[in-house]
């Protein structure tokens, strides 16, 4: 049995799930009372996204030695999935409890990373089902377990928003505020969003941002450019908007993103001259001076919330004269500096973003306040849009 199941790792490996199901299942023919076989099992049948025939077997394998802490945690991820799939409450509910188990155990086992990740994963399920204290109580967990835990952190600030709590106190799980989302968080979100991605945005959030940007730049009298950085390119929304209407026409757009399924989309466009994946202000400080006549930045901004490095960045990487054209949300209770939303987003200020311009090198030359950019959950997400010029710098 142990070669069988060596034979369906490799398989799934090789990317051939549905091959691996068969050595798979002859390892469990052989060790039926083996949980490790019925695990084996399982990960051929979630690899070939059989999720119902995976749970059966991870399910079967931890009735067997519930303490097996490799099967806990496959059932308690692969419920996790199913949960995400369905949207079932009551799934949701088993798999909270499937997770905060495993998390146990593997704390019980030292195991403390593991454990770490589990209540991640936990209060994410709580968190998507609404039950927000019990979703911070399994972030304060997770970070206990590891306390560099960044994607735990941005979630227990994210939920404090949302539930308008703060930290009891200076030394209070999660510490203070992050400046940014982190790099994982998002590209985790966005690979999975990217198949669904275009046709969610637009048609059920009625996605309006790149016409906005792209309205906002004919009236600041921008004709077509040269060269354009998309920043945060995504599946290519923004530049294929400016494209259409001529601004991008003939030009050489480059694109970043985290996210590599965002990109695998945006490259089926076939506008973009390259593209790469990595963080926005990385990026731009490996680009040489006075590359771009333009930049873009449609929906991206939400995601960081200390903006002055990207701006010294862009500043540095456009050439004088050239156009920085971005979105960010901004509410209009918010007045100064910027904060974190209950939507896990960034809210900018007007006033944080006039003086960030200013120390960059940059004159708001179009700004439009208060447009909707999309909805979410049936209510308008308001926000600011800003075409900047970059001035020449004083002799």
């Amino acid at each position: 049995p142990r070669i069988s199941v060596l034979m369906a790792r490799a398989l799934i490996a090789a990317g051939r799930p549905s091959e691996a199901r068969a050595p798979a299942q002859c390892a469990v023919d052989s060790r039926p009372n083996a949980p490790w076989t019925w695990l084996c099992l399982g990960a051929a049948n979630e690899a070939a996204q059989d999720d119902a025939r995976a749970l059966e077997a991870f399910e079967h394998g931890a009735s067997l030695e519930p303490k097996d802490l490799a099967v806990l945690t496959a059932l308690a991820q692969c419920r996790a999935r199913a949960f995400r799939a369905s949207q079932d409450p009551e799934l949701g509910s088993r798999a909270a409890r499937d997770v905060a188990a495993a998390a146990e155990l593997a704390l019980a086992q030292r195991a403390d990373e593991p454990a770490a990740e589990l209540w991640y994963l936990e209060a994410r399920v709580h968190h998507r089902l609404g039950n927000l204290e019990a979703c911070m109580a399994a972030c304060e967990r997770s970070i206990a377990a590891n306390p560099s835990h960044e994607s735990a952190v941005f979630l227990l600030h994210g939920s404090r928003a949302r539930t308008g709590a703060v930290a009891a106190e200076s030394g209070a799980a999660g510490g203070p505020l992050p400046s940014r989302a982190p790099d994982k968080y998002v590209r985790l979100l966005y690979n999975g969003y990217a198949d669904r991605f275009d046709n969610h945005l637009v048609n059920k959030l009625h996605y309006r941002t790149p016409k906005l940007i792209l309205k906002a730049l004919q009236a600041a009298q921008i004709g077509p450019v040269a060269s354009c950085a998309d920043l945060g390119c995504g599946t290519g929304l923004g530049a294929a908007a400016l494209r259409a209407a001529g601004l991008l026409h003939g030009s050489q757009i480059s694109g970043v993103d985290l996210s590599e399924n965002m990109l695998d989309k945006a490259r089926g466009l076939g506008i973009y001259s390259d593209l790469a994946v990595g963080e926005i202000s990385s990026w731009l400080a490996a680009c040489a001076a006075d590359s771009f006549d333009l930049m873009l930045s449609s929906d991206v901004l939400v995601y960081v919330g200390d903006l002055r490095e990207i701006f010294i960045c862009a500043s540095r990487a456009l050439r004088a004269g050239g156009h920085f054209a971005f979105s960010v949300e901004s509410p209009a209770s918010l007045r100064a500096g910027f904060k974190l939303q209950g939507t896990r987003r960034f809210a900018h200020s007007l006033n944080y973003l006039r003086s960030l311009m200013d120390e960059a090198g940059f004159h708001a030359q179009v700004v439009h306040e208060g447009v909707e950019l999309r909805l979410e959950s049936g209510q308008a997400v308001i926000g600011t849009v800003v075409v900047a010029r970059k001035q020449a710098a004083q002799p």
